[in-house]
């Protein structure tokens, strides 16, 4: 037993037969009701039969390796796209099922221990495979799993460009919805009411200022505050209010 993966030992009641080979309990049960079928003169049919049952590797010749298959598709994506890995198990039901990442530029799995997990495609400046592996514990303690492999291509437009128009609002392509994050008068602490806009409101230094020139996004690592420029899921977004109103600011002139 000291050559035998810990993973898949246990010191129990249960088992402690990880391999393809049947119990001596299954052995002995079989033997003797085969004993009780045949009579003596078939001696040889019996050792025949019982040699194929020592052989037996899963299926109804014995309890050995799992009938279970894992297919998966991988597939192909862009930088930026959300990717959805699908596997399908058939035959036997896994235990501890579970994705994870083999090679390529490391992702975030969402949902990893499902058969359907999701990544956000990295920033990629070339055609980059990603290889993944699902897979779990069959019967008797078997490992199953299979390979597949997602190519990320660089990010691109993937939209048509916006018509002309006069509209007083920011206009999105078709598919697209756009939300607005920050405004003149929005209160940037909570002691400050919600702006009326309607010549009442006071504490102005703790609201938004208007005319910001300048935005940039600082892309963070998926934890902490480690920087991570090719991060579009996670960072901070800074906005610059250097651009002013003469006639508000100055009154009296500059």
């Amino acid at each position: 037993m000291a050559d035998l993966d810990p993973t898949f030992y246990t010191d129990g009641d249960i088992d402690v037969n990880p391999t393809c080979n049947p119990t001596l309990e299954s052995i002995v049960e079989a033997r003797y009701s085969r004993r009780a079928m045949i009579t003596r003169s078939a001696g040889l049919a019996s050792a025949v039969s019982m040699a194929g049952f020592l052989g037996g590797c899963g299926g109804d010749d014995g309890p050995g390796t799992p009938n279970t298959t894992v297919t998966s598709p991988g597939g192909q994506t862009s930088s930026g796209a959300v990717f959805q890995l699908a596997a399908t198990v058939a035959g036997d039901p896994l235990t501890n099922l579970q994705w994870s990442q083999t090679s390529g530029p490391p992702v975030s799995l969402e949902n990893a221990s499902t058969p359907n997990a999701s990544f956000l495609a990295p920033s990629v400046s070339a055609a980059t495979p990603l290889g993944f592996r699902i897979g779990g514990t069959g019967n008797r303690n078997q490992p199953v799993s299979t390979d597949v492999t997602v190519m990320v291509e660089p990010g691109k437009i993937g939209f048509s460009a916006v018509a002309k128009n006069l509209n007083d609002v920011v206009t999105v392509p078709a598919g697209y919805q756009v939300t607005i994050l920050y405004r003149f008068g929005d209160p940037i602490n909570a002691a400050t009411p919600a702006f009326a806009n309607n010549g009442t409101d006071t504490n102005i230094g703790n609201r938004s200022g208007d005319q910001h020139d300048g935005m940039y996004y600082f892309g963070l690592a998926a934890t902490g505050t480690t920087p991570d420029p090719t991060s579009n899921s996670r960072g901070v977004l800074c906005i610059n209010h250097e651009n002013i109103v003469q006639r508000y600011l100055h009154p009296n002139g500059p």
